[in-house]
């Protein structure tokens, strides 16, 4: 896979990572990689907040299935690099280092190029 991004989003909360991402991950950016072969290219953005959403749209946070959200959120990330998406955006608070880690094993094993933006 050549021209395939992973972005990084780390922040604080209401500090524009889901606005960030969004624009990111818009085929009409200039930022979002074209396939050499213009065919249909796909982008996505995800987050564990995600997981908190009901059918209806309305966040519903427990922090007892926080650990279940993240493997949410990485399982996504990593079904959408199987699927070859052109760029993914994964929006998170990623507060410490570490829980990167997980991404960049993803990006090394689908050969996505990394952007970390903080």
């Amino acid at each position: 896979m050549d021209n395939h991004i992973l972005y990084i989003i780390r922040g604080l909360p209401g500090s524009g990572k889901t606005t960030l991402a969004k624009n990111l991950t818009q085929p009409h950016n200039s930022l979002a990689v074209a396939d050499r072969q213009d065919r249909y290219v796909k982008h996505s953005m995800h987050a564990a907040d995600d997981f908190f959403y009901d059918k209806d749209g309305n966040y519903k946070f427990n922090p007892e299935l926080l650990p279940r959200a993240h493997a949410n959120c990485h399982d996504a990330v990593e079904a959408d690099m199987v699927e070859n998406y052109c760029s993914i955006a994964v929006h998170n608070t990623f507060s410490q280092r570490w829980e990167v880690a997980p991404y960049y094993e993803l990006a090394v094993k689908y050969g996505y190029f990394v952007v970390v933006i903080e």
